[in-house]
């Protein structure tokens, strides 16, 4: 939870600034990337009180805070690089790839910005973002286990919320929950080099959510890959027995 905390208090940062700043123009691009060029590009066009901020995206997600660059990028809407993100107060609204901005495409960006379904289409990124995070910090075996038993803990809480469908919950628990817990028992093992209480409960801890996966929906495709799943981990656990 103190990660998740963090994470929160840190969009809440941006979301004051850019209410302080009525209208921000953000400008993601790829390591290495010309930004002065990018600037360029976009400046002439650039609406009278508005800032443009210019943010380098790192090329991979070893640590927290590139991961953190990265859910933000997904949170704002981004899909390719370069792309300039369009805010106000209310945050993130449009986005426009730099190999498509002109005036008519930054028009039609600027109306979405009152747009019926805004709100909505923002919360599903937040979502998505979030899973992101998470999901690749619980699975970063370079971060401090503390960073990464706070990410599956908040997993396990997206995957808990009553309302998120049942598929979601589902993908979130069989295609972000149980990878983690898998990468993380595999790294406790290895650093410990046998089996120990501390994996045992581990693996438990994974059969688990594998049921739980199943359960929501035992007839939906994620419910039958999850009952596959969990034969493969008992079929596993027989074996190892069977070996020691």
């Amino acid at each position: 939870m103190k990660f998740l905390l963090c994470f929160l208090l840190a969009a809440l940062a941006s979301w004051v600034a850019w209410s302080e700043e009525e209208s921000v123009w953000r400008l993601f691009y790829a390591p290495g990337g010309d930004c002065e060029q990018a600037r360029q590009i976009v400046h002439p066009l650039l609406e009278k009180g508005a800032r443009l901020v210019l943010q380098e995206l790192p090329a991979r997600a070893e640590t927290r805070e590139a991961i953190l660059l990265q859910s933000e990028a997904i949170d704002a809407g981004v899909r390719s690089l370069p792309c300039l993100v369009l805010s106000d107060g209310k945050g993130a609204y449009a986005t426009i790839p730099l190999g498509q901005f002109s005036p008519e495409n930054l028009r039609a960006a600027r109306e979405l910005a009152s747009a019926p379904d805004r709100d909505t289409l923002a919360q599903q990124r937040r979502l998505v973002s979030l899973i992101f995070f998470h999901t690749t910090l619980a699975r970063c075996s370079s971060a401090p286990a503390g960073q990464r038993l706070s990410s599956i803990a908040s997993l396990e809480e997206l995957a808990q919320r009553n309302d998120l469908p049942a598929g979601q919950r589902q993908f979130i628990l069989l295609r972000c929950l149980y990878p983690a817990l898998v990468q993380f028992y595999t790294d406790s093992y290895r650093d410990r080099s046998a089996h120990t209480p501390d994996t045992e409960r581990l693996f438990r801890r994974i059969i688990e959510v594998v049921e739980l996966a199943r359960d929501l929906d035992p007839l939906s495709k994620l419910g039958r890959l999850a009952f596959d799943e969990r034969e493969r981990l008992r079929a596993s656990r027989l074996e190892a027995k069977r070996l020691d």
